[in-house]
């Protein structure tokens, strides 16, 4: 089996995701599962089965049955059909990958809190108006300096700067399109209220900040 099944292209190409090679046990296995009449309960393969067509066509396995049980790999993989019982499998008709449900009920709760575009548009408005306060308090800082040295003004002045300089960085200049569906808590799960589209700063600073809504830094972890 060289070619995979024309559906099967279609679907992994409206998904975004990337088939397995066809030089590849993997690639192999799911390019025959997904024939027409092989798919959705036609056939099922067991063991015997699966040795059988690796060695038919050349490929060595140690453990053949691995391609045929977890077809398309583990990350997310294609769901089976469930009908024949424990030991034989059958690629499941229309496909569908096994975090597709997931990711439905994740997109669909997300969108409870505004569509991404509003959703990106309310925490840059957020940080516009915090700048400006942020801007003001740098000036007066800035003033003071001017006239007196200050250790603890040059520290409130450095402060605010950095306040500026962060949220441009890393809220206004961040387009649309690189903001994420994520967590606000990771240990609450995929209720709306803990699911809003982020700039892509969690995976550079959660090990180090906690933060709300808005994306701001609130507290420092221990």
């Amino acid at each position: 089996m060289t070619e995979y099944d024309q559906e099967l292209i279609d679907f992994y190409q409206r998904n975004g995701k990337k088939l397995p090679s066809l030089q590849t046990g993997l690639g192999m296995a799911l390019a025959w599962l997904s024939q027409p009449d092989m798919r959705g309960g036609i056939r099922w393969i067991d063991r015997v089965m699966a040795e059988e067509f690796f060695r038919e066509n050349g490929h060595s396995s140690g453990d053949a049955i691995q391609a045929f049980n977890k077809p398309g790999g583990s990350t997310p993989g294609l769901k089976l059909e469930k009908n024949e019982g424990r030991g034989k499998y059958s690629l499941k008709y229309p496909f569908q990958f096994n975090d597709m449900e997931k990711r439905y009920n994740v997109k669909m709760n997300v969108l409870e809190n505004g569509t991404k575009a509003g959703q990106v548009r309310s925490v840059k408005d957020f940080h516009f108006k915090k700048l400006e306060s942020n801007m003001k308090d740098a000036q007066m800082f800035l003033k003071l300096l001017k006239k007196t040295y200050s250790v603890d003004v040059h520290d409130r002045l450095t402060q605010e700067l950095s306040h500026i300089k962060w949220s441009i960085e890393h809220i206004l200049d961040q387009p649309v399109r690189d903001w994420q569906i994520g967590h606000l808590d990771a240990t609450k799960g995929n209720h709306p209220s803990n699911l809003y589209y982020q700039p892509p700063i969690q995976a550079r600073f959660r090990d180090n900040y906690v933060f709300n809504r808005e994306f701001e830094r609130i507290k420092v972890k221990a």
